[in-house]
């Protein structure tokens, strides 16, 4: 297995048989008193290294800026979930092949793994607020995709193409800033595993990125 920085690894033991089940708000309301819970968040890029960001309506965390993502459902994969979340939130078809990591022949990458406590939900009681601790993965969309994607959402108010500079330098969600930060050196190292396997590139120039790469981070 190839090693991935940042990407969920995901073992099944027995076997698993998948639910389905909804709970009205206010049983919902009283597992989220009770249980942290577990979500998938995407940022998604494209060919100009871009984000796509979703300006939040509802709790938690309205009127921030952050990626399209969701609680993920018993029996997921992270790379699954994420899927189904781009169905929902931005009605894009992921085929079930690339349903996995890049090293696995899918489409993701992992950024990073980020634990959040919200003061206010948007279940009663809305003040009990909830605890969640987030998978973040990345792919890049292609040109179809962004021209077909519908990103009409009731959670949302609008949608925007940002460059990671501008988010970095803005007044945005300090977990965005830090998955932001995460991509850019998930980025750089795969940089640096693609020189370590061209035989062009001397021990000298490797040995310097590498160092460049640990004081950035």
């Amino acid at each position: 297995m190839a090693f991935s920085t940042g990407s969920p690894l995901h073992f099944e033991t027995g076997k698993y048989e998948r639910k389905s089940v909804f709970l009205p708000d206010d049983e919902y309301g009283r597992a989220l008193d009770t249980l942290v819970k577990a979500c998938t968040d995407i940022l998604l890029t494209n060919d100009k290294g871009e984000f796509l960001l979703g300006k939040r309506v509802v709790e938690p965390q309205p009127d921030w800026w952050y990626p399209c993502g969701g609680r993920m459902k018993p029996g997921e994969t992270p790379y699954e979930s994420a899927s189904r979340l781009l169905k929902r939130e931005l009605k894009l078809v992921v085929k079930d092949e690339d349903k996995r990591n890049k090293s696995e022949g899918g489409r993701f990458s992992g950024v990073g793994h980020y634990s959040y406590l919200w003061q206010f939900r948007n279940q009663e009681p809305k003040g009990n607020g909830t605890a969640d601790i987030s998978c973040v993965l990345t792919t890049k969309l292609s040109r179809e995709e962004q021209d077909s994607m519908d990103a009409t959402n009731e959670e949302y108010s609008e949608h925007k193409w940002m460059k990671p500079d501008d988010i970095l330098a803005g007044d945005f969600h300090p977990a965005l800033k830090q998955s932001i930060r995460d991509f850019l050196l998930a980025d750089e190292w795969e940089t640096i595993l693609k020189a370590a396997k061209d035989d062009s590139v001397s021990d000298q120039t490797i040995a310097n990125k590498v160092r460049q790469f640990a004081l950035r981070c």
